[in-house]
């Protein structure tokens, strides 16, 4: 019997000794908790502050290298009023070897904001040999009208005209400068020239000489009419660059035809 018994009770000590020491080590080693999760606000404040002393390099904008990207950079320069600039980048480019008449027209544009004119039409002269343009002719056309050099202003404004016939400014100033210089014959020939042939120019074309020729009728309510069709059928940067650049704008404001435009532009 005693056979029997021992090893079991042997057995059983054995097992409480285990289980003993396995409930001993639970104690001693610690619990360890699952991980929190963070607020996502929390989160996202983290981030942001581990960002805010990090400097961030502005992306460097590529400066122009080709003549034709420094041409365009300065005209960007000029129609925003940083002339300096504009001249600082067009002094890079050789206009005679870069062919480009937008390069020309601007050297000539920059010498006239400078009150340089004749500088500035011998740069429209030395563009027009190199590329011979509608733009360039009619550049050094309103200069030499300026100048009062009536011959040479209608030879530039014929070439412009020739080169460019549907051009809505240059159609429009060049007949205004025929009538300032007292040829209104010459342009009522060629309005009724171009009324028997339809579709050969845009009626826009016309628009602001046929204005100047009511005024010259004394026909204020018709040149008011023209005024404000002029004012809905074209652009009105043109407009106002036409208005800037000829005698219309004395037009509108005669105290005969202003009241006539407004009622004409107001809505109905």
């Amino acid at each position: 019997m005693w056979a029997v018994v021992f090893p079991l009770t042997l057995l059983a000590l054995v097992i409480v000794f285990v289980m003993a020491i396995a409930k001993q080590r639970s104690f001693e080693e610690p619990v360890k908790a699952p991980p929190a999760q963070q607020n996502p606000t929390e989160q996202a404040r983290a981030d942001i502050r581990s960002t805010e002393n990090k400097k961030v390099e502005p992306t460097p904008v590529p400066a122009p290298q080709t003549p034709t990207e420094i041409i365009a950079a300065a005209v960007s320069s000029f129609q925003t009023g940083n002339i300096e600039r504009a001249n600082n980048l067009l002094a890079r480019v050789d206009l005679d070897k870069a062919g480009s008449q937008l390069g020309w027209e601007l050297a000539g544009l920059l010498s006239e904001n400078a009150k340089n004119r004749d500088e500035a039409i011998k740069i429209y002269s030395r563009g027009i040999s190199a590329v011979p343009t509608a733009s360039l002719y009619y550049r050094r056309a309103l200069l030499n009208s300026v100048n009062e050099d009536p011959e040479l202003a209608m030879k530039d404004f014929d070439e412009a005209i020739r080169r460019a016939p549907t051009d809505i400014v240059i159609s429009n100033e060049r007949l205004l400068f025929l009538i300032r210089i007292g040829r209104s014959m010459q342009v009522r020939e060629e309005m009724e020239n171009n009324s028997r042939n339809p579709g050969k120019t845009d009626a826009s074309n016309w628009i602001f000489a046929k204005c100047a020729l009511a005024m010259e009728d004394g026909n204020y309510k018709l040149a008011a009419e023209l005024l404000a069709e002029a004012r809905r059928a074209v652009d009105p940067r043109i407009f106002e660059l036409i208005l800037k650049n000829t005698a219309i704008s004395s037009h509108m404001a005669h105290p005969e035809v202003m009241p006539f435009y407004i009622r004409n532009i107001s809505p109905k």
